[in-house]
C-alpha cells in the first residue's frame, strides 16, 4: 500500500449554503487583529437588512463594551471565498462557501441596535447555532453545555419565584434575638442585680473545686520551680499573670490559672483534634469538659461564637483571681486570641479603670448596662 503525501489533499466536496441559514463568515477587524484567546468573549448578532447587505443580513460582533459592525469587504467582492476542513485520516477536505466582511466600530449612538433583553438572547441562539453547525467536537460540546446551563438557570429562577410568592413571612417568624439573648450564649450565670462584686459571677458556674482538683499535681510543682523552671516549662500567659497575682499566690488561684491557661491552649489549638486536646488536658475529666462546653465533635476549628465564648470565660476566671481587675494590654502581648477583644470585656460588665483608657478593665457596681435592640446571632 502506498503512502499518503501529507502535502497533496483531495476536494470531498463543496457546499454553496443553498440550504444553510446563515454562512460562515471571515472577518477582518478594521482596527486590528483579534488574538486567538480573545474569540470565545466575542458575541455575535445578526440583524435583518435586504437592502445594504447580499446575503439579507448584517453580522454584530460585541466585544466587552465595544460593537462591531461587520459589512462586506469591497476588496474581495469580486470572487468567492470557501474555509477548507481536512479530515487528517483520509487527507480529504471539504470547501464551505464563506462571507468576507471587514468589521468596524460603531459609535456609542449605534450601539443601542444591541442593548435590548431580546437581541441578547438572539446573539446567544445565533452564536449556539453556529457552533453546533460548523464548530468543532469541542465548541459543539460547549454549546450544547451551555444551552443545559441556560435552561437549568431559567427553572431555578422559577423555582425561586414560585417560593417567594407562595411564602410570607410573618415577623414572628424572623430570628431576631435580643441582646440579652445573644450574649446568653457566650456568658456563664450572672447575677446583674447583686450587691457585692463577688456575686455577679461565681467559680463554680465555670468549674467547680472536684474539677479544680484534677490540677493539683500541677499547682504543686508551680510553687516548687524556681522562675527559670517556670519560663522553660510554661506558657507565656501562664507565666506572665501568675506575675500580678497577689503575693503569695494561694494554691486556688494557681489551679484556676492553671484552667485558663488550658483555655487559652485550646482557643489556640489549630486544628481542633483529639490529640491535641489530650496534651493540653490534666485529666479525662477536663478534657470532657471542655468538650461539651466548647467544642463539637465534627469540628476542624472553633465557631467564631465558641472562640468568644472561652475567651469570656477566660476574662471571668481571671477577674475572680486578680481582684476584678485585667491589664487587658498585658494579655495582648500574651496571645494573639485577645487583640481586638475589648468589646468581650465590655459584653461581661467590665470598664476601663480610667476614663479613656482600655489598657486597664474593672469589674465594679454597678454594672453597665447591656445594649438593646434586636440583633441578629452571628455564628
Amino acid at each position: 500500500m502506498s503512502q499518503m503525501n501529507p502535502s497533496t489533499c483531495t476536494i470531498a466536496g463543496i457546499e454553496m449554503g443553498h440550504h444553510a441559514a446563515c454562512l460562515p463568515a471571515m472577518v477582518e477587524w478594521e482596527t486590528g487583529v483579534l488574538k486567538a484567546e480573545k474569540a470565545p468573549d466575542l458575541v455575535c448578532s445578526f440583524r435583518p437588512n435586504k437592502i445594504k447587505s447580499p446575503s439579507g443580513r448584517e453580522l454584530f460582533v460585541q466585544a466587552e463594551d465595544k460593537v462591531f459592525k461587520a459589512e462586506e469587504n469591497s476588496a474581495t467582492k469580486n470572487f468567492h471565498s470557501f474555509i477548507a476542513i481536512r479530515n487528517t485520516n483520509t487527507n480529504k477536505i471539504r470547501l464551505f462557501l464563506a462571507e468576507n466582511l471587514i468589521a468596524k466600530k460603531l459609535n456609542q449612538q449605534d450601539q443601542t441596535v444591541l442593548g435590548s433583553e431580546s437581541n441578547i438572547s438572539s446573539r446567544f441562539r445565533s452564536m449556539q447555532d453556529l457552533k453546533r453547525a460548523f464548530g468543532s467536537k469541542r465548541s459543539k460540546r460547549m454549546a450544547e453545555q451551555q444551552e443545559r446551563m441556560r435552561m437549568n438557570l431559567n427553572q431555578l429562577n422559577d423555582s425561586i419565584n414560585e417560593a417567594i410568592m407562595e411564602k410570607q413571612v410573618t415577623v414572628e417568624e424572623v430570628n431576631i434575638h435580643t441582646a440579652a439573648d445573644l450574649y446568653k450564649d457566650i456568658l456563664p450565670p450572672c447575677n446583674r442585680n447583686a450587691e457585692k462584686v463577688e456575686d455577679i459571677y461565681r467559680l463554680e458556674n465555670l468549674i467547680d473545686d472536684s474539677e479544680l482538683d484534677d490540677y493539683q499535681e500541677l499547682a504543686e510543682s508551680v510553687q516548687n520551680a524556681s522562675s527559670e523552671e517556670l519560663t522553660e516549662n510554661c506558657s507565656r500567659f501562664f507565666t506572665d499573670v501568675l506575675g500580678l497575682l497577689p503575693k503569695p499566690a494561694t494554691d486556688r488561684q494557681i489551679k484556676v490559672l492553671l484552667y485558663a491557661d488550658t483555655l487559652v491552649q485550646l482557643a489556640e489549638l489549630k486544628p481542633l483534634t483529639n490529640k491535641g486536646m489530650k496534651q493540653i488536658c490534666p485529666s479525662a475529666r477536663i478534657l470532657q469538659k471542655i468538650k461539651d462546653a466548647y467544642t463539637h465533635n465534627s469540628q476542624k476549628v472553633l465557631s467564631r461564637i465558641m472562640q468568644d465564648k472561652i475567651i469570656c470565660h477566660i476574662f471571668i476566671l481571671l477577674l475572680l483571681i486578680c481582684n476584678y481587675k485585667i491589664f487587658f494590654s498585658f494579655l495582648n502581648n500574651c496571645s494573639n486570641i485577645f487583640r481586638n477583644k475589648q468589646s468581650l470585656l465590655r459584653i461581661i460588665g467590665a470598664t476601663p479603670f480610667l476614663k479613656n483608657n482600655d489598657n486597664v478593665f474593672m469589674l465594679r457596681l454597678p454594672l453597665p448596662s447591656l445594649p438593646t435592640g434586636a440583633m441578629k446571632i452571628r455564628r
